[in-house]
């Protein structure tokens, strides 16, 4: 924008409170005031957006911080009870727990495998 202050005298101290705008009507620089406020206020809102993504992702990862201190508490406290029980004794319940998850594997298969058959039976 073409802008040419004129100065003036006002009680002995300068000012620049007079500016003529050449070639923009008061309508049209009403206007570009107006464009240039949305503009902000665009602005605004896209990092209003941001900020809450921050807080949301923030937030996630605090839980998730919090889930692993308590997992990992939960393991000091198996390994403290781990130091006090025989090793035969740790053997012997890994080797169940690993008879468990087999057994639930076969389990997950025969259900999926039966899903198959009932979502082939359907099409």
């Amino acid at each position: 924008m073409l802008m040419l202050a004129v100065k003036h005298q006002q009680e002995g101290t300068e000012s620049f409170s007079n500016v003529l705008h050449f070639g923009f009507t008061s309508h049209e620089l009403l206007l570009e005031k107006v464009w240039q406020m949305q503009s902000v206020v665009e602005r605004l809102r896209n990092h209003d957006n941001a900020a809450e993504m921050l807080i949301e992702q923030t937030t996630s990862l605090n839980k998730r911080v919090e889930a692993m201190k308590q997992y990992q508490e939960e393991i000091d406290t198996l390994n403290q009870v781990a130091r006090h029980r025989p090793r035969s004794s740790l053997v012997l319940g890994i080797q169940q727990e690993n008879r468990q998850i087999r057994e639930l594997q076969q389990e997950n298969k025969e259900l999926r495998t039966s899903l198959e058959e009932h979502q082939s039976a359907w099409s």
